[in-house]
C-alpha cells in the first residue's frame, strides 16, 4: 500500500483494522493465529500544530463581524470546537441561563450509496476514461484519477439513492462533554437567538426546523464544505496565513494553556480521550516554557544573579504567571473555576 503511493496513516488504520478482525477470528475458532500481528505497521509522524497567536485570533474575530456567521465563528474559537460539533449545535443543549453547553451533537457527511440494481450502469455518464490535462481549470483542487473498469462509484447521482448527506452523529468516547460559556458569549447568543427567530418568520412554510443554533437561512444545516469556503474568506479578510478549519480548536487549547490552565482541565474542555494529544500543544505554550526557564535559573544560581534578566523578562512580557499563586486564588473563589474567563479572546 506504501509503493502504491497510500499515506503512512491510511495504510496504519487499514492494519489496525484487520489487526482486530482476525483477533475476533481467533477467538471464534476461525483462523489458527492473527498474521496481522507478523507485520510491522507503518510509523505515522504526528503533524506539527502550528495554532494562531493571539493578535492573529483578535484580528480573526474582528474581520467575521462584517459577515454573518461571525457568532459561529466567536463560539468556535472561544470554546475549541471541532467543525462538525460547531455546525451540530442545538438550542436545547445550550443553557443562556447557566452559561453551559452540553456538547451532544455533531454533523457529519455520509456517503451515498446506490439503491438501484445495477451501480456500473447507473454512474456511466460520470465515469471518467482519462487523466485531466496538466492545464485543467475545471477543478478546484487535485483532480480525480480516472475511474476503474468496473466503477460503481457516484452514487450521489443515482436516483434511488439512500444513506448518505448530512446526519447528525454523537461524538466518540469523551468528546461528548459539557463546557462553561465566557460570559462574553450569553448576550451575543441571546442576540443570534432573537434574529434567528426573525429568519424563521420570514421564511414561513419554508422553514426546515432542526433546532440548530447555526444554520442557512431555512433552517436547512450548513455544509461543512461552505463552512470551510467561509472559513477560507475569512482568513484572507484578516490577512492571516491560511490555515485548516481544525487549527480553530488547536489554537483555543493554545490559549488556555498559555494562561496557565491546567493540561488536564483543557483535556476536558477539547474532549480528548488521551492526555498524550493534548500534550502535543504544550511546546508552543511560550510564556509556561519561559516562566519554567526563570524558575529553574533561580534554582542553580539564586535570584542575586538572575535578577536583572527577571526583571526585564517581566517588563517584556505580562502574560507569565505563577500558576501556584494563580490556581490558589481560584480555589478559593470559586471551587471549580471557569477557565474561560483567563482567555479574552476579543477585547
Amino acid at each position: 500500500m506504501l509503493a502504491a503511493g497510500k499515506a503512512p496513516s491510511h495504510v496504519l488504520k487499514v492494519h489496525r483494522i484487520l489487526s482486530r478482525m482476525l483477533t475476533i477470528a481467533v477467538r471464534r475458532g476461525l483462523v489458527a493465529r492473527n498474521i496481522a500481528q507478523l507485520v510491522e505497521p507503518p510509523t505515522v509522524r504526528e503533524t506539527e500544530i502550528v495554532p494562531f497567536t493571539r493578535d492573529e485570533t483578535r484580528r480573526i474575530l474582528a474581520a467575521a463581524q462584517a459577515r454573518p456567521s461571525a457568532v459561529r465563528w466567536a463560539v468556535g474559537l472561544a470554546l475549541g470546537l471541532r467543525q462538525g460539533e460547531a455546525l451540530g449545535m442545538r438550542w436545547a443543549y445550550l443553557d443562556l441561563d447557566t452559561g453551559r453547553l452540553r456538547v451532544w451533537w455533531q454533523i457529519q457527511r455520509n456517503k451515498w450509496q446506490h439503491g438501484c440494481e445495477d451501480p456500473h450502469a447507473c454512474g456511466a455518464r460520470r465515469h471518467k476514461a482519462k487523466p485531466c490535462p496538466k492545464t485543467c481549470r475545471q477543478h478546484t483542487r487535485a483532480c480525480p484519477a480516472p475511474c476503474p473498469k468496473d466503477c460503481t462509484r457516484h452514487a450521489s447521482s443515482c436516483p434511488q439513492r439512500r444513506g448518505g448527506g448530512l446526519v447528525f452523529r454523537e461524538p466518540k468516547g469523551r468528546s461528548r462533554r459539557t463546557v462553561s460559556l465566557p460570559p462574553e458569549l450569553v448576550p451575543v447568543l441571546r442576540a443570534h437567538r432573537a434574529e434567528q427567530q426573525r429568519y424563521r418568520a420570514r421564511a414561513g412554510g419554508a422553514w426546515e426546523e432542526h433546532d440548530l443554533v447555526f444554520c442557512q437561512p431555512d433552517g436547512r444545516p450548513v455544509d461543512p464544505r461552505e463552512d470551510w469556503q467561509d472559513w477560507q474568506e475569512l482568513l484572507q479578510a484578516a490577512r492571516v496565513r491560511d490555515a485548516r478549519v481544525h487549527d480553530g480548536p488547536q489554537t483555543s487549547a493554545t490559549l488556555l494553556l498559555e494562561f496557565g490552565v491546567d493540561v488536564r482541565i483543557v483535556m476536558e474542555i477539547l474532549g480528548h480521550s488521551d492526555l498524550r494529544v493534548t500534550t502535543r500543544y504544550t511546546h508552543i505554550a511560550t510564556p509556561l516554557a519561559e516562566e519554567a526557564a526563570r524558575r529553574m535559573g533561580q534554582a542553580l544560581w539564586g535570584a542575586t544573579a538572575t535578577g536583572a534578566a527577571t526583571e526585564k523578562s517581566q517588563a517584556h512580557d505580562s502574560n507569565v504567571v505563577d500558576l501556584g499563586s494563580w490556581r490558589s486564588r481560584l480555589r478559593e473563589s470559586n471551587p471549580r473555576p471557569t477557565h474561560y474567563e483567563c482567555v479574552a479572546l476579543a477585547d
